[in-house]
């Protein structure tokens, strides 16, 4: 959530403000660790999802985005699950029920991440 929060008041924030200003410290110190580690708990990396593509966005060049979004692809690629018998833990059955035919799963799994 904190990532996803950063991005907002880098998107919207008043950049004179001293929020802003915390807020590009905290960014800094997100991006030290997407870049680094491996463990994200329970909320995953869906707020560095937002904040990479914020970046973009608002073209902060003091980020290299090809590098960020390089390593974003590849702890989504990580976070995915590939064996299809665990899935039922992780519920994701339910939530794919529309898939008619597990054999064909792979053409909605993207690899080339």
């Amino acid at each position: 959530m904190t990532a996803e929060l950063s991005a907002f008041v880098l998107r919207y924030g008043d950049k004179d403000s001293a929020l802003y200003q915390n807020v590009i410290k905290i960014v800094s110190m997100l991006v030290e660790k997407m870049m680094n580690d491996n463990s994200f708990g329970d909320m995953g990396i869906g707020g560095f999802i937002v904040l990479v593509d914020t970046i973009k966005i608002l073209e902060l060049g003091i980020y290299d985005h090809d590098s960020l979004q390089n390593r974003l692809n590849k702890l989504v690629k990580n976070s995915i699950e590939y064996d299809i018998s665990k899935w039922k833990a992780y519920k994701a059955i339910e939530k794919l029920r529309f898939l008619k035919n597990f054999s064909n799963i792979e053409k909605y799994i993207l690899y080339d991440l």
